[in-house]
């Protein structure tokens, strides 16, 4: 479980920029992960060749979100989850946005891996959540619908032999 607390906030400032071969950013590996709270957003910036890790305590039974929201830039990246007992999901990031969802069932420290694939760099939103949050969804307020009434017509009345014609018992004109 996470036990500095120092690092349990909201992540306001990531990361600064690589040097050419200097690293100078505090999360590029998971030991190093930035510790933050569930239902947080944290926001950073993901640099040529970079990886940023950060990591999360998480109940058993907790509907696990975690979502990537690119600001800028373009490329890919992928967003990989790692729980107490491993791998569990990776989804790659080309786009505005991509999300990782799970049913957890260990509880313990889970960590998420923001990776420059080819080109992914540029700033981000990244967004742990619970389940508990609840997103506005507007309702489509119903638009009345004009229903036709019917219209009675009138059924003519047609004074012919058709019916006085003697077709027989097979309507054709034989007989039995």
């Amino acid at each position: 479980m996470v036990t500095d607390e120092s690092k349990l906030a909201v992540l306001d400032a990531a990361v600064t920029s690589l040097a050419t071969a200097t690293e100078t950013e505090t999360n590029d590996s998971r030991p190093d992960a930035t510790l933050v709270s569930l239902n947080t957003e944290a926001t950073g910036e993901l640099t040529s060749g970079d990886v940023d890790w950060f990591g999360f305590d998480v109940d058993s039974e907790t509907d696990l979100t975690v979502e990537v929201t690119r600001d800028t830039g373009d490329g890919v990246a992928a967003l990989s989850l790692y729980g107490p007992d491993g791998f569990r999901d990776q989804v790659y990031v080309g786009g505005d946005t991509a999300r990782v969802t799970e049913l957890v069932s260990t509880t313990g420290t889970y960590f998420v891996a923001l990776v420059d694939l080819n080109g992914g760099t540029g700033s981000y939103t990244l967004t742990v959540t619970d389940g508990t949050q609840e997103t506005a969804t507007a309702t489509p307020t119903p638009t009345a619908t004009a229903t036709p009434t019917p219209t009675a017509t009138a059924t003519p009345i047609v004074d012919d032999d058709y019916g006085d014609q003697d077709y027989g018992f097979y309507g054709f004109g034989g007989t039995e």
